[in-house]
């Protein structure tokens, strides 16, 4: 049955928007450049140069800026990024190979799981 729990619940989309593009639109509606926006939000014209540019993400205290500015919740800007971040992380596994399978056992001394984090580049 396609509208199954089960099956909205493997559904992986393919495609995310990031939220900087949304950020872009937003001031292209407001007919606002980046520097106004800058000077109205409080933050950097830097940071929001690379976060419409794509190489700084929408952290929750940006996301807040975001919200009072634009009044568009910030639950939803985090949303965008973290699709954005997933779809990221699951094209970067897609191109990894396969672990391998067995009773491979960890090395002593191997560092948890939880101290191998992804970072942005």
């Amino acid at each position: 049955m396609a509208n199954s729990p089960t099956a909205r619940a493997d559904f992986e989309p393919d495609w995310a928007t990031h939220p900087g593009e949304h950020l872009d639109e937003y001031l292209e509606v407001n007919n606002w450049s980046q520097a106004e926006f800058a000077r109205r939000s409080g933050l950097t014209p830097k940071l929001v140069s690379e976060i419409i540019n794509r190489k700084n993400p929408v952290t929750p205290e940006t996301a807040l800026v975001l919200e009072r500015v634009f009044g568009l919740k910030a639950e939803i800007w985090l949303g965008y990024q973290t699709r954005w971040d997933l779809l990221k992380i699951r094209a970067h596994q897609r191109t990894k190979p396969a672990p391998a399978t067995g009773n491979a056992q960890p090395r002593t001394g191997a560092r948890p799981r939880s101290a191998n984090v992804l970072k942005a580049g």
